[in-house]
């Protein structure tokens, strides 16, 4: 009976233990940087004929999590949808001399927590 009690006692204080060193989360604030990049397609036969970076914006969301390293991938995950896109008609431009139909594509460049 004894070592019954002790066993049980044993696992319980393991139990605990495990417990008390379980990683804890947090909210993080993650901020995404979204490339956008103009696409240029000859209005006649539809070759992409360059492409240029538009510039980058910033999305920030808030996650709960245990790593920064995780926050990120967390976040990347919620903003792919939202943040990402290809081909979003922008209308006609000139490039290198040609009239051209302007697409623009949004990616996810990188994302740091806070």
């Amino acid at each position: 009976m004894k070592k019954s009690i002790a066993i049980l006692f044993a696992l319980f204080a393991l139990a605990a233990s495990k417990t008390a060193f379980a990683a804890e989360g947090k909210t993080y604030t993650v901020t995404i940087y979204v490339e956008q990049i103009l696409h240029y397609h000859d209005a006649e036969t539809g070759a992409e004929v360059g492409a240029k970076n538009s510039g980058v914006t910033k999305e920030t969301v808030t996650v709960y999590a245990e790593t920064e390293y995780e926050a990120e991938q967390k976040a990347i995950n919620q903003c792919q949808a939202m943040c990402s896109n290809k081909g979003t008609y922008q209308g006609k431009a000139n490039y290198a001399g040609r009239t051209c139909d302007v697409y623009k594509e949004r990616r996810i460049s990188r994302a740091t927590a806070q």
